[in-house]
């Protein structure tokens, strides 16, 4: 690759996260140095050989070190120095892109993150999930779930035998599922008839189907899932999958669900469960989360390497052709993803960066980094934990 090509490349790639096209000159590069074999040249060539290779690196690393604005000169000052993130981001969350309103799970309790980027702590929780509307929210601690107002007003609470891991607000707002040790139980959103669905399921936090009754989707054993109605406690329909579901995400309409694994996402036809088709994580990479947007059929993921390299890509999985399309490249673990309640946004997790992302949805340039996550929600703590995202809603 000549110098001109190269210095197109990094020109014309912004700051985007449109990482196919900014991190494709790297391997290249790194291909032309492997392909100089060891030789008994002359002492001098090897020197020029030395000199020149100092000279790229040294012209990469001071790019990234001026804060170009590519991906490209970030993933490469990473490599070298190790210390992944968005260069030249906010020090503090002074507001919230879209509006709308964030639950962050944090060491300390769960925080209620206002548009305007001010926040309150609902001290003690382990973590909440929002009813339909942000009126309400369903939290947990040890083995307590409560129904508590965003302003920490508690309207009740229950005590089950089992810790409760996880819950999820039904569509129209009168049942809450959640994970009480092993079992799955559901109770109404004003706290009465609580009862036990099933006595064993695996620990995969349910998800109830959007825009149906009261129909829930579980993991009874590590590679099935099951659409259960609630009410009259029968499965609507069954699947068996090849390997060990880690995670769900409905499309806003419920016609399909995406049902991650380590290395693939099966997309079902959320009426019946038949498979309508797969999304395999690229060679070397595993499938850290999965989103799908508010409107539309757009899913976001966030994939991992055991080198360190991490992607979010966005795909919709019904197209004839249906493509990845990388949005953003890093270094170290995706954790967490969440879209504004408009599309607008996609929120990343970045613990290794002690960031949050937020990524442009549409094609047009756009990234808004903020730092000192863990400081900013574990504020006592040293060292501070990494918060833990529990939805972004209701703008």
């Amino acid at each position: 690759m000549t110098d001109d090509r190269l210095q197109e490349r990094l020109s014309r790639a912004a700051d985007s996260g449109r990482a196919e096209a900014e991190l494709a000159a790297w391997p290249i590069v790194r291909g032309a140095f492997k392909a100089e074999r060891p030789s008994r040249r002359p002492r001098a060539h090897a020197r020029a050989a030395v000199a020149f290779a100092s000279v790229i690196v040294a012209a990469l690393i001071a790019l990234a070190a001026a804060g170009s604005p590519t991906a490209l000169a970030r993933w490469l000052h990473e490599q070298i120095s190790g210390k992944p993130g968005v260069k030249h981001s906010a020090p503090a969350l002074t507001h919230l892109p879209s509006g709308g309103r964030l639950l962050v799970a944090a060491r300390s309790g769960v925080w209620v993150v206002e548009p305007d980027g001010s926040r309150r702590l609902l001290r003690g929780y382990a973590g909440a999930a929002w009813s339909p509307r942000g009126l309400y929210l369903a939290a947990w601690r040890g083995h307590q779930l409560i129904a508590a107002e965003p302003n920490g007003r508690v309207h009740w609470s229950l005590a089950r035998a089992g810790v409760v891991a996880a819950a999820d607000w039904s569509p129209d707002g009168y049942r809450i599922a959640y994970l009480s040790g092993r079992s799955l139980r559901v109770v109404a959103g004003d706290g009465t008839g609580d009862a036990q669905l099933r006595a064993h399921v695996a620990r995969v936090a349910p998800v109830w189907r959007p825009r149906a009754p009261h129909l829930l989707l579980l993991a009874p054993r590590s590679r099935e899932i099951e659409l259960l109605a609630s009410d009259v406690r029968a499965p609507a329909w069954r699947q068996t999958l090849s390997y060990r579901v880690r995670s769900f995400a409905w499309s806003r309409d419920g016609k399909v669900v995406a049902v991650a694994g380590s290395s693939r996402v099966t997309i079902l036809d959320g009426a019946t469960g038949r498979i309508r088709t797969f999304l395999d994580a690229p060679r070397g990479f595993h499938v850290g989360a999965i989103a799908f947007a508010n409107r539309g059929l757009q899913l976001a993921l966030a994939l991992e390497s055991p080198t360190g390299q991490t992607r979010v890509a966005e795909v919709d999985p019904l197209l004839r052709r249906a493509h990845l399309r990388q949005i953003f490249a890093g270094i170290g673990a995706f954790t967490g993803l969440a879209w504004s309640p408009g599309d607008r946004w996609l929120l990343v997790e970045w613990p290794a960066a002690d960031q949050w992302l937020f990524l442009r949805a549409s094609r047009a340039s756009g990234i808004r980094a903020v730092s000192d996550i863990a400081g900013q929600f574990d504020p006592r703590a040293r060292p501070a934990e990494f918060p833990r995202i529990g939805g972004w809603c209701c703008g």
